[in-house]
């Protein structure tokens, strides 16, 4: 059977409509997948920076404490903890295993702090005489430099994890081999 120019034109066409059907499938989904890797790269990297801001704000709180001996004054206790259960939400659905352990022990020295701090402020509540008093304010400081020291390493950990976790390099599959 030999194959006339109609038909040799039909199955031109189909042919060509296959392959551009074909490739318009391909190109689809090539910038479907990279839209979905790019807004996870920009979750990824809002949860770095808000754990990065949230990070030094505690260590400047820290530091102004260890310096003057006085809080910082105008912050809301509040909103700062929402700040930080936002930013833990978004640790935990984009960072690293690595970056969440570093962070868990970033927040559980700075709850450490923040009771030796408490411990401080009420120092002066247990004591009966002035001696007392001053003892009891000086050990309860000592304790509170302890753990302000240790909250700092850990908040030095957590930084380097987040320099590490900055690259923001993909995760687990990677569809661009």
């Amino acid at each position: 059977m030999t194959i006339t120019p109609p038909i040799a034109t039909l199955l031109g066409m189909t042919l060509g409509a296959l392959a551009a059907i074909g490739a318009q499938w391909l190109v689809q989904k090539a910038t479907r997948t990279r839209e979905r890797d790019h807004k996870l790269w920009e979750r990824r990297a809002d949860a770095v920076e808000e754990t990065h801001r949230v990070t030094l704000a505690r260590q400047r709180d820290r530091q102004e404490l260890s310096r003057t001996g006085k809080r910082s004054a105008g912050k809301d206790t509040a909103v700062q903890e929402d700040q930080a259960r936002l930013m833990s939400t978004k640790l935990a659905l984009y960072a690293s295993p690595e970056l969440l352990a570093a962070n868990d022990a970033s927040v559980k020295t700075y709850g450490e702090w923040t009771r030796a701090l408490w411990a401080w402020l009420v120092a002066d509540l247990t004591a009966a005489t002035p001696e007392e008093l001053a003892a009891a304010k000086q050990a309860a400081w000592e304790q509170l430099e302890q753990a302000k020291v240790v909250a700092d390493d850990a908040d030095k950990a957590l930084l380097k994890q987040l320099r590490a976790d900055a690259s923001l390099s993909p995760r687990g599959r990677s569809r661009r081999r």
